[in-house]
């Protein structure tokens, strides 16, 4: 469950199955809980695919038959083109992955690799004749041939201890220069020989043919597949086009009981209540936020408290002043008051009262007022968060609007909509404090 360059991991079964339905469960292993599965294949294998008879060989070399094929469960471990290059499921009729057989002889130099044209192998029906569902062109097309400087060609393939397998070697002889070749020994794990005559499977040369053991592995781990020439024949080759062996899962699961239909349904119906009533308490929970919601949309809004707390004016976490986070609708940052007055400049101060400085300035393409607390002035936090409460609550064409604050890096600023002709006092009163309009007092 996690991300790899590691190849997907592939198994592979054979079995037959009658008439009805067929059902495949995953079971955790061990004291895993997790049981998965990406995706499922099924194929139909051409009649007598499997024989349900073999010749059997046991681990102490004592050769039988077996009998009750068809009635195991057989797991594919290795599909071998021998002689050949890795066949994909591209050019195998029954969708099947060939890997060619290098990498597991024993000596490298005992075979040379053998081809003929596709267009050459004549496929025979019956007896153990075979047939392009059996194995591809591919397989049947190329070969290995016993060097003559060796005696023979084996392969080791690892496999389980003390188990049983199907092995089946695939026969093509394109390589002998007619039918009456006496054929080869093929050898199994060097104990039992098994004498393969061409001549008396198939009719002619070139036709395909293949042959069944039942092999038990024994406490080696190993099973060793060598072909020489015959014994008592006059040749002096031998070869090997093919090579299948999978194993006889015998009661590996015996102990496992699949669920009663009845159980299976209280499982379902359980689960089925159980989802339906998270649902409903998520539905609830949802139509209840919603509603408050509303409540707080519908509700006037008042003044924070926060707002008239007073105290040392400064988080020391942050730099701000304390009390204002509820007002983060009219936070400026520090930065754009500083562009819109050009730092503070000199130039764009236009007066001076109890709180600060007066600075003019262009914030946001709108031109501002910024009321900026100086030390030494008498005002304050108090007077800076009721002027903020008071004026972010009151909107009336004869006041000036509150545009914004900023009380970064402990600043104390108030943004104000610019009055270009002044305020009121500035149009009553001429500096000495006369009025300046007759008839008022």
């Amino acid at each position: 469950m996690k991300n790899s360059n590691e190849p997907p991991v592939v198994k592979e079964f054979l079995l037959r199955i009658g008439a009805g339905e067929f059902v495949i469960y995953f079971v955790p292993s061990g004291i895993s809980c997790l049981a998965f599965v990406n995706a499922i294949e099924v194929f139909l294998a051409p009649t007598g695919f499997i024989p349900d008879n073999a010749v059997r060989i046991n681990s102490s070399g004592i050769k039988g038959n077996y009998s009750g094929l068809l009635s195991k469960l057989l797991q594919k471990i290795y599909r071998i083109n021998v002689g050949g290059p890795n066949v994909t499921e591209k050019t195998d009729t029954l969708m099947r992955h060939w890997i060619a057989d290098d990498q597991f002889l024993l000596l490298p130099g005992s075979a040379e690799n053998k081809r003929i044209s596709y267009d050459q192998l004549k496929f025979e029906r019956g007896a153990n004749g075979s047939t392009k569902y059996i194995a591809p062109e591919d397989v049947y097309g190329t070969a290995k041939e016993l060097n003559p400087n060796f005696s023979n060609i084996t392969w080791r393939f690892k496999v389980g201890e003390d188990a049983r397998y199907f092995v089946r070697a695939h026969f093509c002889d394109f390589i002998s220069p007619s039918l009456s070749y006496p054929g080869l020994n093929l050898c199994i794990n060097e104990k039992i020989c098994e004498w393969i005559s061409p001549n008396e499977v198939v009719n002619q040369l070139t036709a395909p043919f293949y042959a069944d053991f039942v092999v038990a592995s024994g406490k080696t781990g190993n099973i060793d597949i060598t072909v020489g020439p015959h014994i008592n024949g006059t040749s002096e080759t031998a070869f090997l086009n093919g090579l299948e062996i999978m194993q006889l899962m015998e009661n590996s699961y015996s102990s496992f009981v699949p669920p009663k239909p009845r159980k299976m349904i209280l499982v379902i119906i359980a689960g089925s209540l159980g989802l339906a009533f998270a649902f409903i308490i998520m539905a609830v929970v949802m139509v209840r936020l919603v509603c408050m919601k509303e409540d707080r949309d519908t509700t006037p809004r008042l003044p924070s408290l926060a707002l008239l707390v007073y105290g040392s004016g400064n988080d020391m976490s942050t730099g701000r002043t304390a009390g204002l986070s509820l007002c983060l609708e009219l936070r400026i940052p520090f930065a754009e008051i500083q562009q819109a007055t050009q730092d503070f400049d000199s130039k764009c101060f236009v007066g001076e009262g109890g709180f600060g400085k007066v600075y003019e300035g262009t914030l946001r393409g709108e031109k501002v007022a910024v009321k900026r607390k100086e030390p030494g002035h008498k005002q304050g936090l108090a007077e800076f968060q009721t002027e903020l409460m008071v004026l972010s609550q009151a909107r009336h064409r004869n006041l000036v609007s509150l545009i914004g604050y900023c009380d970064e890096k402990s600043e104390m600023i108030l943004v104000y909509e610019f009055m270009e002709k002044g305020n009121l006092k500035d149009n009553l009163y001429d500096k000495d404090g006369c009025s300046k309009q007759n008839g008022l007092t």
